[in-house]
């Protein structure tokens, strides 16, 4: 069973909700939250931080703490444990999700108009055909990026991965000799999400919608 947690911040109190839920957060959080050049990319870490917070209680891992995070190779935050976690945001949604077997990744991107041309370097010519060929080729896109986005996060390696090497046409991808799962997720109709994991989700995904203020 996977987790997904996710929050719908309230863009009038992203001040006043740094200020209230930084504390929580250890020392080496702290610090990456002062480094944030805009109040929305620390309340959105924040928020991440407090979902997963949320998602281990749930599960009863009375033994986790963020205290207990480490850093990878590639900087992937992960606990040296059988839980696998991650997170992503865009807009006014943060989610995170959680699972006790697999690895996971997880992207949302709210739908906007983009140029297809800016983007050669991370689409074949495959995945871009199939993106104008559908009847709302900027949704088409998305559905795409946040495939793609999902596996290299899973992956662990992030942008290491060539982006080029491999497509997401199909809901079952294999990345340098690994199976990857692919899962598409609604909550808001004017954003694209998708998960990927190691393990097949048979479509169970548990979805819980947090209110933190």
């Amino acid at each position: 069973m996977v987790y997904l947690f996710y929050v719908c911040i309230d863009q009038e109190k992203i001040t006043k909700f740094i200020t209230e839920n930084k504390t929580i957060l250890p020392s080496r959080d702290r610090e990456q939250v002062a480094s944030f050049k805009t109040a929305q990319s620390a309340c959105h870490f924040i928020a991440g931080r407090k979902l997963l917070v949320h998602g281990i209680d749930h599960l009863g891992i009375d033994h986790l703490k963020l205290s207990n995070l480490q850093i990878g190779k590639y900087n992937r935050p992960f606990f040296i444990d059988s839980l696998s976690f991650n997170i992503s945001h865009s807009g006014n949604i943060v989610v995170c999700i959680l699972a006790e077997k697999g690895r996971l990744g997880v992207d949302i991107e709210q739908i906007t108009n983009i140029e297809f041309s800016d983007y050669s370097s991370v689409f074949t010519v495959n995945e871009f055909n199939m993106m104008k060929k559908s009847s709302s080729p900027q949704s088409e896109f998305f559905k795409y990026w946040t495939r793609k986005e999902a596996i290299i996060k899973a992956d662990g390696r992030g942008f290491n991965i060539d982006p080029l090497s491999f497509e997401v046409i199909r809901d079952e991808v294999i990345v340098d000799n690994e199976l990857w799962f692919l899962s598409e997720v609604e909550i808001a109709s004017s954003y694209c999400m998708h998960i990927a994991s190691d393990v097949s989700l048979n479509s169970e995904v548990r979805l819980e919608k947090v209110a933190f203020c």
